[in-house]
């Protein structure tokens, strides 16, 4: 009788499940099927899947994303039933007067809610915690007790090793590299920092991807502005001063701000002069990144790079500002309302000037159907080129051949 079943049926490898893997990786499925002795190791590689996304694109510290309980996340929906703000609730605890922690909301996108729902699907029914370790792997600690950080790092590069492994059976090119020849160790400690890094760096190249950490940055700057004072307001500002640091140093080391243009020019220079002098970079730049972090709280020469102005930034001439997150009273400019036709604190950089020459240019290819356009929009259209024109020419010394 078994020789006949197997004749009529062949055999397997293993036991698998009647649920149909149902995600696909370049149209097919990502796996033929579930074998019933591979999915506690499954399970533990879902889970550590939503941290990351959680960890990541949330901003929540490790202790934040572990005390997360079932039913934590909340929609607000329009009239018609669309969905416009995702929040999660749950505890914070740095910087509270108390080890228990107290109630904070983040606001969060689509992506963490689905993780969110995956994670209290997978948990019993009996978990308290949805990071709670899974019944039956290392570590188990009981329903009541969410996973230590030592267990998810392990789940973390874990991870890394079960999507190399993958992507090496499946002939996949897009495997997790190598860093300086060794697999990057993975902590829960990085994704937020990381998220702060690529806010406040926007690195270009992928248009979706700028588009999504801009996204992010707006939604969690909002989302913090509750009852916690989670830090990462600071933390993102805290990485665009390193950034503005080692652009202006690099400024210096081309000489590039003796060829800045604008009322504001000539304090510039003298700024960033200074700032050379002062910390004896003589023609050369630091690249040590906490070096470069003292640096700029000590010597911070106040000068904010835009794409089509560069703000010298005196508060007293200054016609938009807003406040840092800090208890100290500085501000900054904020250079998406700038007036730089009125402004004194206005220069422009050789890329600045690029920038509007461009736009100018785009401007008159609008322009040169105008006719087409209603009159109120050609108008504002006129408005904005002549102002540009106007700009180019006060920094320039030319109308618009720049």
């Amino acid at each position: 009788m078994i020789a006949a079943a197997v004749t009529e049926l062949g055999t397997a490898e293993g036991s698998y499940l009647f649920t149909e893997a149902q995600a696909r990786l370049d149209g097919t499925r990502w796996l033929p099927g579930f074998d019933y002795r591979e999915m506690p190791d499954l399970s533990r590689m879902l889970q550590a899947a939503c941290y990351v996304v959680i960890g990541y694109l949330s901003g929540m510290r490790d202790s934040e994303v572990k005390h997360l309980q079932r039913g934590c996340l909340s929609r607000q929906c329009d009239p018609h039933g669309n969905v416009y703000r995702r929040t999660i609730t749950g505890l914070a605890f740095k910087g509270e007067a108390t080890p228990r922690g107290v109630a904070a909301t983040w606001v969060v996108s689509e992506s963490v809610e689905r993780a969110v729902g995956v994670l209290e699907q997978l948990q019993a029914d009996d978990a308290k915690y949805l990071f709670t370790t899974l019944s039956g792997a290392i570590g188990y600690r009981g329903a009541e007790r969410a996973m230590n950080t030592c267990n998810t790092n392990r789940s973390l590069n874990e991870f890394v090793d079960w999507i190399n492994g993958y992507c090496a059976a499946h002939n996949r090119a897009d495997s997790i590299p190598l860093v300086r020849r060794q697999r990057w160790k993975l902590s829960t400690s990085q994704f937020r920092r990381t998220l702060a890094w690529f806010i406040a760096r926007r690195p270009g190249g992928a248009i979706a991807g700028t588009i999504q950490y801009r996204h992010h940055s707006i939604q969690m700057f909002e989302g913090y502005a509750g009852t916690s004072d989670s830090g990462f307001r600071g933390e993102v500002e805290a990485e665009q001063t390193l950034q503005r640091g080692e652009r202006l140093f690099e400024m210096i080391e081309n000489h590039e701000h003796h060829d800045l243009r604008g009322p504001a020019a000539r304090d510039a220079q003298t700024r960033l002069d200074n700032l050379q002098r002062t910390t004896a970079y003589r023609g050369g730049v630091t690249t040590d990144r906490r070096r470069l972090v003292r640096l700029m709280r000590r010597e911070d020469p106040h000068i904010y790079l835009g794409h089509f102005v560069t703000c010298i930034y005196n508060p007293d001439k200054a016609l938009c500002r807003r406040q840092l997150t800090g208890d100290d009273g500085q501000s900054m400019p904020d250079l998406t309302s700038c007036e730089p036709l009125r402004c004194r604190n206005v220069a422009l950089t050789a890329e600045n000037r690029h920038a509007l020459t461009e736009q100018l240019h785009k401007l008159d290819t609008h322009l040169a159907t105008a006719d087409l356009l209603p009159p109120y929009v050609a108008q504002r259209l006129v408005e904005q080129r002549d102002d540009l024109a106007a700009l180019l020419e006060s920094t320039t010394g030319t109308k618009d051949d720049e």
